[in-house]
């Protein structure tokens, strides 16, 4: 959490009008309450299962008991402003994020640059 409210102050302090936090576990870490929305990327338990167990080289019930020791979706949905499935194809699920992303430009008013926090590395900043 404090690396979180760190990386978070520095971009605030760079004006950033949007910050984008990568955060897979932002819901049970508590994190939701330091932001404005909260987006979620879901998909089926079942491709959650194949795609954890590919992943990580389990079995399909070692993955299951690892999904089913998480948050459900309904839980995750429920507390998130945002929900957007990513089951379809690549260019669907990109286009329903597109949409997203052009509705918070819309509420906000915003057509300018973007930081995306991730713990890979420091903030990345693209153009919207």
């Amino acid at each position: 959490k404090q690396w979180y409210q760190r990386r978070v102050r520095g971009i605030t302090a760079s004006r950033a009008r949007v910050v984008v936090v990568e955060a897979a576990v932002l819901l049970e870490a508590g994190w939701n309450e330091m932001v404005d929305e909260v987006w979620l990327m879901t998909v089926s338990p079942g491709t959650a299962i194949k795609r954890l167990a590919e992943r990580n080289r389990l079995t399909t019930e070692e993955a299951e008991k690892r999904l089913n020791a998480q948050m459900s979706n309904s839980e995750r949905c429920a507390r998130a402003d945002v929900v957007i499935c990513s089951d379809w194809e690549r260019e669907v699920t990109q286009g329903f994020l597109d949409t997203a992303w052009r509705g918070l430009e819309h509420r906000l008013g915003l057509y300018d640059t973007a930081v995306q926090i991730s713990r890979e590395g420091e903030g990345t900043v693209e153009n919207v």
